[in-house]
């Protein structure tokens, strides 16, 4: 009867043993695969913020001479990089949602900051964001003349 008792004992340590390995390895699979899903997220969250900086650095904006009431895609600069200040006053004069929405980034909050590059004053600092609170943050830089100053914009995506 020992030899019986014996077998069945090892039968379930072997099979309480094979639950906890089973259990302990979804685990271990479950938190690959959130830090796999916040990489491709963040990825495609700094792709983004490039191409929205590199079109802010590098694009007048869409029409060429938009307005407040015309705009398609704004832009800030001329076509050598020169930051135009009607286009930056008006592009700071736009709402979180309308810049969310020219852009297609509505899934996201954004924040657009403009510092001189030589000494870190910061001459524009629209829709600031909360670094305490962002989960996930990717920022894009671009610089920029301003007058006869070298500036730098500064585009951020957070969630």
């Amino acid at each position: 009867m020992r030899g019986g008792q014996a077998a069945v004992t090892d039968v379930i340590f072997a099979v309480v043993a094979a639950i906890v390995f089973c259990v302990m390895l979804l685990i271990v699979f479950n938190g690959y695969t959130d830090r796999l899903h916040r990489d491709i997220e963040f990825s495609a969250m700094s792709q983004r913020a490039m191409v929205i900086a590199d079109h802010l650095a590098s694009s007048p904006g869409v029409p060429y001479n938009w307005s407040m009431s015309n705009v398609v895609l704004p832009g800030i600069v001329d076509t050598n990089r020169q930051v135009v200040f009607g286009r930056l006053a008006n592009f700071s004069n736009f709402t979180r949602e309308q810049v969310q929405s020219f852009f297609g980034v509505g899934v996201y909050n954004i924040s657009f900051v403009m510092r001189y590059f030589a000494s870190n004053i910061t001459l524009v600092n629209q829709w600031d964001w909360n670094r305490s609170a962002a989960v996930l943050a990717a920022t894009s830089r671009r610089v920029v003349m301003y007058g006869s100053n070298a500036t730098y914009i500064e585009f951020t995506l957070w969630r």
